[in-house]
C-alpha cells in the first residue's frame, strides 16, 4: 500500500503489491529493488505491445494521456493483475 501512495507523489515510482508479485513470479519477501528490477524488464520487453495497442484503438484521438510514460506503466500492472499465476 505505500508504495501506492508513493505514487501519487512520483509518478516514476513503481507500485508494488501482491498481484504483481505473484505475476511476476517473485516472493512476498522480495525487496523493492529486485521487484523494481524484474517490473522494469518486463515492463520493456511489453512495452511495444502496449504502445501498438493505444495507436491501434486510437486511444491518442480520444486523449494524448494515453501516450504518457506513467498511463502506460499502469496499463502493464493491470496487465500484471489480470494474468497473476493465482
Amino acid at each position: 500500500a505505500a508504495s501506492k501512495i508513493l505514487w501519487l507523489f512520483d509518478e516514476n515510482f513503481i507500485i508494488m503489491d501482491n498481484q504483481c508479485l505473484k505475476a511476476l513470479n517473485l516472493k512476498e519477501k522480495t525487496s523493492y529493488s529486485d521487484y523494481q528490477e524484474k517490473w522494469r524488464n518486463e515492463y520493456t520487453k511489453h512495452l511495444d505491445k502496449i504502445t501498438k495497442l493505444i495507436e491501434e484503438y486510437n486511444m491518442l484521438k480520444i486523449d494524448p494521456i494515453f501516450k504518457a510514460k506513467w498511463f502506460q506503466q499502469r496499463v502493464f500492472d493491470m496487465f500484471l493483475w489480470k494474468y497473476d499465476n493465482n
